[in-house]
């Protein structure tokens, strides 16, 4: 720039520019530095398809895809040992070996956890225990009005979208133990927990493009959680105020005081003010709703048995052991949108006992798709 007549020139490029050009070089350099060390370390797991750092987003594209069949294809070049498929969030190790899979599913969740950043797990774990049976009957009730809305009888087959439908059900019932009615029925706020549940996946792998130091950035540019948040918010704020100025005015025990989660963490005693806010509730609703949307399904027959017997209770859950085992083998044999199950992020180094290393930052899984798949046809 001419300091003198404030114009720009060819031969003195604009300092914004220049800072551009550095912030971009940077970013390259890391992303390089971050897969060259990402890749050392996994280099004694064989890879399916590319695994260099540019070749390899053939094979993330491939997998985008294709999964089942680069899935099975790796099981099949391996032989059943470990192996490594480039995706959008990482490297992702799927494992098929028997031994492997016991050792993996001995793992503490402090070495792996799906859980990793949510802070409520306590809430839900502890306090929805102890509320379940109390719970059924909201439930059960919820369950019928949803299942009545999305399939309604017909004198002749009607065609749904299956998906569409499931997560329509679920978002409904499960608000029902989240927020209580009538919010669970309120259609703006039940597209708002869909729409955030279905998205996050692909939200989180854009983000996980670039280093970390940019994901909060990254995170309000290309993603539309600030804007869910804000339009859950003006469905909650009354709720939320509401319930706080009872618990103030009569303590932990009010008169038809609601029994959901949204009240749980409101009398968590060891919330801060701060976690009593409705913009932290909120957040934490979306969360609970993006973990229980991504669930699954029933065996009549067992149903129908134990809730003639026990009613919708807790003793009868317990109850359909089929119905338990049938959904643990779905889970196995499929998975729920790619063909792996129980995928899981490594949160420290760890080892398996023939000596295979696993680092910090890995996303692992079970590969029992390809393995069953492949035993059919033997």
């Amino acid at each position: 720039m001419n300091l003198l007549d404030n114009t720009f020139t060819w031969d003195e490029p604009p300092r914004l520019f220049l800072l551009c050009c550095v912030a971009f070089a940077f970013f390259g350099v890391s992303q390089f530095i971050k897969a060259y060390k990402v890749r050392a370390n996994l280099a004694h797991i064989p890879s399916v398809g590319h695994s260099g750092w540019l070749s390899s987003y053939l094979t993330v594209f491939r997998f985008a895809g294709d999964p089942a069949g680069v899935c099975q294809e790796g099981y099949a070049k391996f032989k059943g040992m470990p192996y490594k498929i480039p995706t959008v969030n990482g490297w992702h190790v799927i494992i098929s070996d028997n031994a492997m899979i016991d050792e993996f599913r001995k793992l503490p969740d402090e070495t792996l956890s799906i859980y990793e950043g949510f802070e409520q797990v306590a809430v839900v774990r502890n306090t929805l225990t102890r509320n379940i049976t109390a719970c059924y009957a909201d439930l059960h009730e919820e369950i019928r009005m949803a299942v009545k809305a999305e399939i309604p009888l017909k004198t002749d087959w009607v065609e749904i979208d299956t998906f569409a439908t499931i997560v329509s059900i679920f978002a409904q019932s499960n608000n029902r133990i989240l927020v209580g009615y009538p919010l669970c029925r309120n259609a703006d706020y039940l597209d708002l927990v869909k729409n955030f549940a279905t998205s996050i996946i692909l939200n989180a792998s854009i983000i996980h493009l670039f280093p970390e130091i940019l994901h909060p950035i990254v995170g309000q540019i290309f993603t539309s959680r600030r804007r869910t948040q804000r339009r859950v918010m003006k469905h909650l704020k009354p709720i939320v105020e509401e319930r706080i100025e009872m618990l103030n005015k009569y303590g932990k025990d009010w008169p038809e005081k609601p029994n959901d989660y949204m009240t749980w963490l409101l009398n968590d005693p060891h919330a801060q003010d701060w976690q009593r806010s409705v913009a932290d509730i909120s957040i934490r609703l979306l969360d609970a709703n993006f973990a229980s949307i991504h669930t699954t399904s029933p065996l009549r027959a067992e149903v129908e048995m134990n809730v003639q017997q026990y009613g919708w209770t807790k003793v009868a859950m317990r109850e359909m052991h089929f119905m338990d085992s049938f959904m643990k083998e779905a889970n196995r044999l499929t998975g729920i949108t790619i063909p792996t199950s129980s995928i899981r992020r490594v949160l420290r180094d760890f080892s398996f006992s023939d000596g295979t290393a696993i680092p910090a930052g890995t996303i692992i899984s079970l590969g029992s798709f390809s393995n069953k798949r492949l035993a059919a046809f033997r």
